[in-house]
């Protein structure tokens, strides 16, 4: 049996150990496929979100050396239509000028992505694409954006909104927590556009009373330690990333508490991106700001066991070289 065929019957057995939350088993299957080059998407696929759920940094980094090795993984056309990973090594024409948020999961990338599209050059889409293979181009043209079953993603009204200025947006991307996972695959398929990230850091004690709050909520499996695992990880890669960036690609690492607090700040965000500042954008940012003063009161209390844990195993060096990319 050809060993695509084998791969699609071990595709179907882990998400079978996936549908039933056995991550152990399907851990098992993926590290001994691992063990071999692998150029199955949807194996690879399975593999980032079963050992980013075992906190796994090493087999992340494994997944991740391996797309490096085999170089281009071969996907149908529908993997863009669905939203899927789309992965490939050629470089693709610039359509636009791009923009992607990037972050840790609840660090505040879906205000900042909607405070972005305050701007009419500005159509930054909320989590069209999976960001584990990076970005591409191609994913951007109209027709694969708002293709055929677009309307059932999970932020359809937002991307219908976004549908009426797309064409004559300046920037076009996508905001999507761990963005920084597939950032070096993102930088490569990139080459020769003009690209700009924009990297949230927020304090850490907020990022787990979110974890924390949600994981009664949801089928992931959401935890403080997740928490730091995702926001070390995030870090990292875009770090390592950030070696191998080409002439037109520029990170900026934001400040949560100051998107929400400081009109300034805001203005500069729009001012790196070359745009034009009007009054009504910086009324409708003032809005923003007034409505960002009541989130910002929620108090958000953690147990002394979970403040311990932050400074234990947050990756602080890191976090302090990424300052060097600081907005301002």
């Amino acid at each position: 049996m050809e060993d695509k065929n084998i791969d699609d019957l071990l595709a179907d057995r882990v998400h079978t150990l996936m549908k039933k939350r056995d991550w152990a088993a399907a851990r098992v299957l993926l590290e001994q496929r691992l063990l071999k080059p692998l150029r199955h998407a949807q194996l690879l696929f399975y593999s980032i979100i079963c050992f980013r759920n075992a906190r796994s940094s090493t087999m992340l980094d494994k997944v991740y050396q391996n797309l490096a090795i085999n170089g281009q993984v071969k996907t149908d056309r529908n993997y863009i239509v669905d939203g899927l990973p789309f992965i490939g090594t050629e470089k693709s024409n610039c359509h636009r000028d791009y923009l992607f948020v990037s972050g840790a999961p609840r660090s505040g990338t879906s205000s900042f992505g909607r405070m972005l599209n305050l701007h009419d050059k500005v159509a930054v889409l909320i989590e069209r694409y999976m960001p584990f293979f990076g970005y591409h181009p191609d994913m951007f043209l109209e027709q694969n954006i708002f293709s055929p079953g677009s309307e059932n993603h999970r932020h359809a009204e937002d991307m219908q909104e976004l549908k009426q200025k797309f064409t004559n947006a300046r920037w076009i991307g996508d905001k999507r927590p761990n963005f920084a996972f597939g950032a070096a695959i993102t930088n490569q398929h990139f080459a020769g556009c003009e690209l700009r990230i924009f990297h949230i850091q927020r304090d850490m004690r907020e990022v787990c009373w979110s974890y924390e709050n949600k994981v009664k909520r949801s089928l992931d499996e959401w935890s403080y330690k997740k928490a730091c695992f995702d926001y070390n990880y995030n870090n990292r890669a875009l770090l390592k990333s950030s070696t191998n960036c080409h002439r037109g690609i520029k990170i900026y690492v934001v400040d949560y508490k100051r998107l929400h607090t400081d009109l300034e700040y805001l203005v500069t965000v729009f001012e790196k991106l070359d745009l034009e500042i009007d009054s009504a954008l910086l009324a409708n940012l003032e809005d923003y700001l007034a409505r960002s003063a009541k989130v910002l009161k929620i108090p958000r209390e953690l147990s002394p066991d979970i403040s311990q844990y932050i400074e234990k195993n947050i990756d602080w060096s890191t976090e302090k070289a990424l300052k060097k990319f600081s907005l301002v």
